[in-house]
């Protein structure tokens, strides 16, 4: 059994603990010398101070949307397979490059396809794409930066040759 948990309490002399992102945000605030760990959108939404960071290229740079936009438009976005299933998961810790913002990640869309109705399939995939096509704003809105365009169209191939029906007709 993992011993990962999102309910860590830490046990260091004077350490507090909160549940959920807000809530460690207004703790952090309220804290002479905290240091918590928080996405960016919930930084910059709770008006916390962010550390300036060395990257790979031991560049200082501080978290920003142009940061993160440029981070993710240099890494390799390649196709992989994992257990049939297609994905563009890639690793963004400490990428080289003179404006990398050195911690970086990205969420994804998973969508279940073994044992589903095609129709429920054809449903998620139609929302995944209204979110590629007519997101980014709201993304950007509340702090998230959105995926490169030329990833978005690599996306949109695979979507293409992967979600199949049984006549291997494309499910979009």
């Amino acid at each position: 059994m993992s011993s990962v948990s999102s309910e860590f309490r830490p046990s260091a002399p004077g350490a507090r603990s909160a549940s959920g992102a807000q809530e460690l945000a207004d703790l952090a605030r309220r804290t002479t010398g905290a240091i918590a760990y928080l996405s960016f959108a919930v930084a910059v939404q709770s008006g916390l101070a962010m550390v300036s960071m060395h990257n790979a290229g031991k560049q200082t740079v501080v978290p920003s949307m142009d940061a993160f936009a440029y981070t993710g438009s240099i890494v390799e976005w390649e196709r992989t397979t994992t257990e049939d299933d297609p994905t563009f998961e890639v690793a963004m810790i400490d990428q080289a490059g003179p404006r990398t913002w050195p911690i970086m990640g990205a969420t994804y869309a998973i969508i279940p396809t073994r044992g589903l109705p095609v129709e429920q399939i054809r449903s998620a995939l139609r929302f995944v794409s209204w979110c590629y096509d007519s997101g980014d704003a709201t993304l950007v809105l509340n702090g998230f930066q959105p995926l490169p365009e030329l990833l978005k169209q690599r996306i949109r191939f695979t979507r293409r040759t992967a979600f199949v029906d049984a006549r291997r007709k494309p499910l979009l």
